[in-house]
């Protein structure tokens, strides 16, 4: 598992090996096209720790560029619902930048901003995970919504753990 704190330690989160892997393979098998999915998972009573246990791939309906994702709906109300009866939720998104920075673009920012207030998503603090670099040896940032805006997480993940290679980067908070 990895963790990640906000700069003033307000929030945490916690991403689970198997979610790492999911979104290492999806990113893999998408070449230099951008994927993504949603992040199921669940917050503590007080909100100040998320734990991200399963990454999604793309929904069918979803469309993929080499600059641009776009996460599409289908099927995804289906396994909220099951996730539902297992005590997760939706928690965010993730997608990947393929021999990129992981770090996200304006569009990013903004779509993750609008999310947390899109009553539909119930999730006032969804967490953002943007995979880049080489999907050979992969980067990772982690970002989440506060009531400042949107903050990036301290440490950096290389997934390494899961892969089994180094990172070609870590990002850090800003």
């Amino acid at each position: 598992m990895a963790s990640f704190v906000a700069t003033d330690a307000s929030v945490a989160v916690d991403i689970e090996d198997q979610a790492l892997s999911a979104m290492y393979r999806a990113a893999r098998r998408a070449g230099r096209q951008e994927t993504g999915g949603i992040l199921v998972g669940r917050y503590t009573e007080f909100g100040d720790r998320v734990r991200v246990v399963e990454a999604t791939g793309a929904p069918s309906d979803s469309r993929s560029f080499p600059a641009a994702f776009v996460r599409g709906v289908v099927g995804l109300t289906h396994r909220l619902r099951a996730a539902w009866h297992r005590g997760l939720y939706y928690v965010g998104e993730w997608h990947c930048h393929p021999y990129a920075s992981p770090q996200p673009s304006r569009r990013d920012l903004a779509q993750i901003l609008a999310f947390s207030r899109d009553g539909q998503y119930r999730c006032p603090r969804p967490v953002l995970i943007i995979i880049g670099g080489d999907p050979q040896q992969p980067a990772a940032s982690v970002h989440v919504v506060l009531d400042r805006g949107v903050e990036t997480m301290q440490e950096g993940v290389s997934l390494a753990s899961v892969t089994g290679q180094p990172a070609l980067e870590h990002s850090r908070g800003q």
